[in-house]
């Protein structure tokens, strides 16, 4: 049983939260495999590499010493229409001694796809997509929920505010703050503060901001105020911040509104308005550019002998002088 449901005998997940998917298949792995050895019964392919008849053989092969097997298979929008009619016969008869797992790439399987709407009709299909704010504020009371806490309301918003609607982000930082208030029953804005981020969210947009506007000394100087944290953390959250400028220059240019964009990247609208603001501040090419730069600066900070002060402050530098 999953969530008070008898599992199935597949599943096709699909959708672009790859987070959910992976909750969702640790859930079933234990529920399916906690009589008996998981070595077993347990199997794990991808479609790319691994010739379906062969998986659809083991998944037609009684468990060992345990009432269930489990086949998990990625990358299942790769298979040709040769494979995808093995399938299919497959989903018509199942193995009632097997659930098998079939798992799409990122927003890769069509939707008038004979797969897609075969396992639709038969009840297999589950669709795991990007939450809105409001699905988010959900899922985190459901975390902490589990965890035996409570969280306010203010605390959600800051953590939203934090991490937007990356939900591997967000449970890392989430299972920090759960950690740091110990034995208290409920997360307050304040544990959000003192944890929740590992480089501050303004602070950040400060700097994507002196950057845009080329202001080197402003830069710097944003730069210092985040002296205490890692290098890389710094440096993956400014390249978080200018994935999400590209994102929104993009939608822009494709006539989305700001309520799309918001609800595209899980953004607050206050913040919609902010990025779109920057967004105007740097063309493709510049972004281009950039990108190429955190790369570079990535690579170095994990292998260089240099100073990882050295190294950030020249990648501003650099990004400032428009190198």
């Amino acid at each position: 049983m999953v969530g008070g449901k008898a599992v199935a005998p597949v599943y096709l997940f699909a959708g672009k939260e790859d987070f959910l998917i992976a909750q969702e298949v640790y859930r079933l792995k234990a529920a399916v495999l906690q009589d008996g050895p998981t070595d077993m019964n347990y199997h794990r392919f991808s479609a790319k590499d691994t010739d379906i008849h062969d998986i659809l053989s083991i998944a037609q092969t009684l468990p060992l010493l345990s009432e269930k097997r489990l086949v998990l298979v990625d990358d299942i929008d790769t298979l040709k229409s040769k494979g995808q009619r093995a399938l299919l016969d497959y989903l018509g008869d199942p193995s009632p001694s097997t659930c098998l797992i079939l798992i799409a790439g990122q927003g890769k399987l069509r939707k008038g796809s004979t797969l897609f709407k075969e396992a639709e009709k038969r009840g297999y299909l589950r669709i795991f997509n990007r939450l809105s704010i409001g699905r988010l504020t959900g899922w985190i009371r459901k975390e902490v929920k589990e965890e035996g806490k409570d969280i306010a309301g203010e605390a959600i918003t800051r953590l939203i505010s934090i991490t937007g609607n990356n939900l591997r982000y967000m449970s890392s930082e989430l299972q920090k703050v759960i950690i740091y208030v110990g034995k208290r029953d409920r997360i307050e804005v304040a544990d959000i503060e003192r944890v929740g981020a590992d480089v501050r969210e303004d602070t950040v947009f400060d700097l994507t901001s002196s950057i845009g506007m080329k202001d080197l000394d402003a830069a710097l100087r944003t730069i210092n105020r985040l002296s205490s944290e890692p290098p890389l953390m710094v440096l993956g959250a400014i390249s978080r911040k200018f994935r999400i400028l590209w994102k929104t220059k993009i939608m822009l240019r494709s006539g989305k509104d700001s309520r799309y964009i918001s609800q595209a990247l899980g953004l607050f609208p206050s913040q919609v308005r902010d990025y779109i603001a920057h967004s105007k501040r740097f063309t493709e090419d510049n972004l281009t550019e950039i990108f190429r730069n955190l790369r570079r600066a990535d690579m170095e900070l994990k292998s260089s002998n240099l100073s990882k002060r050295l190294i950030l402050e020249r990648f501003i530098f650099d990004l400032c002088q428009g190198r």
